[in-house]
């Protein structure tokens, strides 16, 4: 049995003996490693919570039940997955104390990907790398400081030197791959083991300091570099962790630079524009401005030099963007070509460059922020986002293009534009994104509202500087001038969902007269007479009755009971009792089908001939002979059967759905089309070429048909769930989202940088590994 320094049993199942670890490194192992467990441990308590908390506020008992079989399955395997957070630790350990090399970091991941193709990834292994890539990543910058002491601490009991924090087997990385050994365990579907690495980031990748601060505290105590301190400034604006600061009192030759580690995008004394920003703003500059590190080394090829000299100051930048911005030509024609607005967007980094150096201010003493050159390339993905953003027709794109100086020119002075969603800059051009959504030029013919979107672009070129307050000032403007012509298109929009409404009602009547008619007869033998008299001129009563006062009313039911009343009326009688309610019944019948006659639009004639005849067919039919008079007025009821006025026009009936008929109830596109909200915005293709937008205006609750106006109000189109589901899978119809372009595009960026950077450290391990 291997034992510890301690004389302890082992529990692991690490591939190399404990003894291969010096006495110290043991102890800090052990110690650290069971410190990391406590934090795994509160993960998977949390995890247990919030799954059995998903689980009683699922909408649906499959939801439900996916919650509780996680749950039961990570209680039912947890020893395994504490195990398994161990022993990778462990391995970790032995494989810094004998330098063999560990898995690749998973801040850059290794992913495999088929030779000539990336479609090849697994969705799930990619969602599950970028989950943990970013929690390795912010863990990173939030304990820096406390991870470089400890790494220059182990490396200086090992004897070593120049040891990357990368290295260190307590380093983010390390627990992020521990981390990964323990998601793989689970089986559980992505949505759920996201939720659990969601979880392991809070407890564990958070508290990391913690394991950090034992490790330290014991190498400190045993000798080892003594006077290093490590301490956790004030945060900076731009970073979400405090700058590494690790010294060693009294000149110790150990001692660090002050910027090693730093935060990227940030500098040593750098407070920024607006002085401290909050923790939130932070984080989330700093996630970004370490993957724009990342990606700008990707470029070039190397890290960029740390340049001592003096930088772009925020005046100098800000007036060549105040420049640029004044002197920015009018939209063109020309401008809404995709190509060109792509370019253009791209060019402004460039043109911005051209200011500096045409005032003689880029020279090779000086060079622009990397916070500031962050923020600059932020605002062009942002802006290239909303090029491409197939939400927006390019004659939006176009207009909102032209906003991105003075985007740039915010970002540069508020980091918080990225940040927070009430930032003023952000809520305009969210508020313009989604009020535009809609806009077609069939719809805005006489170009107002295009005209209006152009003038705020104006005003915002010509009048921004500092104040921010302008963003808000527009952006209500802009509300009440949307406002205005929606309450003009309203009333449009109303008849239209009216008028189909009332066909609707009229043909859902319809079906349901007819089925209870023909359900009502089935059975009986009427005369050809009142057969016919039931199933057209009653009918039409019917239909009335239901329309004018619902199937609850008493005149529906009476009505029906004239039905049910002719079908008795044609039975078999069987004695005198029944014979006399027949006599009695039929002048009630006759009394009553005169009333409804005349409602259907029957002269007084004509109704009372009808009735005549009506009634003498029901009681001939139970006598051997048919008198003269009853022959008589039975002729002269169906000449007014003849004759009668023809039925209200009905509406159209709804095209058939045969067409889509292949498409079955459960499938997905159908039920993506049922979960479509008023409101909702699709566009479609027309037979000319120009895509026509539409939102869904009103869905019907008895057919579940969706009726489409434009910005007028005006009909577009008409569908039933499974014609609207055709469409979609023909590409002859696409869903616009609704949420907030600043957000969409804000994800965008980052999952397309973290996907970047996981292939970068892909590539760079391949190399290693045919180095090797």
């Amino acid at each position: 049995m291997n034992t510890t320094g301690h004389g302890q049993p082992s529990h692991s199942g690490s591939d190399a003996p404990k003894s291969t670890l010096p006495l110290l490194l043991q102890r800090v192992r052990d110690a650290s490693i069971q410190a990391a467990e406590g934090l795994l441990k509160a993960a998977l308590d949390a995890a247990d919570d919030s799954l059995f908390g998903f689980s009683e506020k699922a909408d649906n008992a499959a939801e439900s039940a996916r919650y509780m079989d996680a749950m039961r399955e990570m209680r039912v395997k947890r020893p395994s997955l504490e195990q398994a957070f161990r022993e990778r630790l462990e391995r970790d350990f032995v494989a810094f104390v004998r330098q063999t090399p560990t898995t690749a970091v998973v801040e850059k991941a290794p992913i495999t990907f088929a030779a000539d193709s990336l479609s090849l990834v697994e969705d799930q292994a990619l969602e599950e790398d970028l989950a943990i890539a970013g929690m390795v990543s912010k863990a990173n910058l939030r304990h820096n400081s406390a991870l470089f002491a400890l790494t220059q601490r182990l490396g200086a009991a090992l004897g070593r030197s120049s040891i990357e924090t990368d290295a260190c087997p307590l380093a983010p990385a390390s627990v992020g791959h521990a981390l990964r050994d323990v998601a793989a365990r689970i089986e559980a579907d992505i949505g759920t083991k996201l939720v659990v690495l969601k979880l392991f980031d809070r407890h564990v990748a958070t508290d990391l300091d913690q394991v950090y601060d034992v490790a330290n505290k014991l190498l400190a105590e045993a000798g080892v570099l003594p006077n290093v301190r490590y301490t956790r400034p004030p945060r900076l604006p731009g970073s979400s962790a405090p700058v590494a600061r690790a010294t060693v009192a009294g000149g110790d030759p150990a001692a660090t630079d002050p910027n090693r580690d730093a935060a990227p995008g940030t500098e040593i004394g750098d407070a920024g524009a607006n002085g401290e920003a909050d923790a939130g703003t932070n984080e989330v500059i700093a996630a970004f401005a370490s993957l724009l590190a990342t990606r700008r080394e990707q470029i070039t090829g190397a890290a960029r030099p740390v340049v001592a000299g003096p930088r772009v100051s925020n005046s100098e930048l800000i007036a060549a963007l105040s420049r640029m911005q004044l002197s920015q030509p009018s939209l063109s024609a020309a401008a809404t070509d995709a190509i060109a607005l792509v370019e253009r967007v791209e060019q402004v980094k460039q043109d911005l460059l051209g200011q500096l150096r045409a005032t003689g201010i880029d020279n090779p003493d000086q060079r622009v922020a990397e916070a500031d050159e962050d923020a600059i390339d932020l605002v062009s993905m942002l802006f290239q986002f909303v090029v491409q953003d197939r939400n927006l027709p390019a004659e939006i794109q176009a207009a909102l293009s032209r906003l991105q100086i003075p985007y740039v020119r915010v970002a540069i002075k508020d980091k918080r534009l990225f940040a927070q969603s009430q930032h003023p800059a952000r809520r305009l051009l969210d508020t313009l994104a989604t009020a535009c959504i809609g806009w077609s030029k069939d719809a805005d013919r006489d170009a107002r509202f295009l005209d209006r979107l152009n003038q705020l672009v104006e005003r915002v070129m010509k009048e921004y500087t500092d104040d921010v307050g302008l963003f808000d000032e527009l952006r209500a403007e802009f509300d009440e001038f949307v406002e205005q012509q929606q309450r003009h298109s309203s009333t449009a929009e109303q008849r239209a969902a009216e008028a189909i409404k009332g066909r609707e009602k009229l043909s859902f009547a319809r079906r349901t007269v007819t089925q209870l008619v023909n359900e009502r007869l089935a059975r009986h033998q009427l005369p050809p007479l009142a057969r016919e008299v039931v199933v057209n001129p009653w009918s039409n009563y019917l239909v009335l009755m239901h329309l004018r006062h619902g199937p609850e009313s008493s005149e529906w039911k009476s009505a029906v009971s004239f039905v049910d009343a002719a079908a008795w009326c044609s039975q078999p009688k069987r004695n005198e009792a029944e014979y006399a309610k027949l006599n009695a019944v039929v002048p009630q019948m006759q009394a009553f089908l005169r009333r409804g006659l005349g409602v259907v639009g029957f002269g007084e004639q004509e109704s009372q001939r009808l009735a005549h005849g009506f009634g003498a067919v029901l009681l001939s039919m139970h006598q051997r002979e048919v008198t003269l008079e009853h022959a008589d007025t039975i002729a002269a009821a169906e000449q007014s059967l003849n004759n009668a006025p023809p039925a209200p026009a009905a509406a159209p009936e709804a095209e058939p759905e045969t067409a889509d008929s292949a498409l079955p109830e459960d499938d997905e596109i159908v039920q993506r089309v049922r979960n479509l909200k008023v409101g909702t915005w699709v566009e479609f293709s027309t037979e000319s070429g120009t895509p026509e937008r539409a939102k869904v205006s009103w869905i019907s609750p008895l057919s579940a048909r969706l009726l489409f106006v434009n910005r007028k109000g005006l009909k577009v189109a008409e569908f039933s769930v499974f014609a609207l589901a055709g469409e979609l899978r023909a590409g002859t119809a696409q869903i616009l989202e609704v949420a907030p372009i600043f957000e969409r595009a804000l994800s965008s960026i980052m999952n397309r940088l973290k996907y970047e950077h996981l292939l970068a450290g892909g590539g760079k391990s391949d190399s290693a590994q045919q180095s090797a």
